[in-house]
């Protein structure tokens, strides 16, 4: 059997961000999808981000941890764009196999 490499420490941090999440109920209606997750907390880093602007000093010291955060949550996004399209190019693929 294969071990699996360890996760690090961010990577265990990341886990349950990576993880959609349930709200009171456990039903469809009430659960959080990744995308409205991504979306909250760009929500919440551009709010912080005006602060600061505005002279709340006390932020000053997280700007750029915000910004880390931001840039991953694009990052993920585009990620998740690009393996939508390759899984769409790859059931058209199977589809012109199956034609054949």
């Amino acid at each position: 059997m294969q071990r699996l490499p360890q996760i690090t420490y961010k990577a265990v941090y990341l886990l349950p961000i990576l993880q959609p999440i349930q709200k009171q109920s456990h039903s469809p209606a009430n659960s959080v999808t990744f995308f409205e997750t991504l979306e909250k907390t760009n929500s919440i880093v551009n709010n912080l981000k005006s602060q600061i602007k505005s002279g709340n000093k006390e932020l000053l010291q997280y700007t750029r941890k915000l910004e880390v955060i931001q840039s991953l949550n694009d990052k993920i996004i585009r990620n998740i764009d690009i393996l939508n399209q390759n899984w769409h190019l790859l059931r058209l693929r199977w589809i012109q196999f199956e034609l054949q």
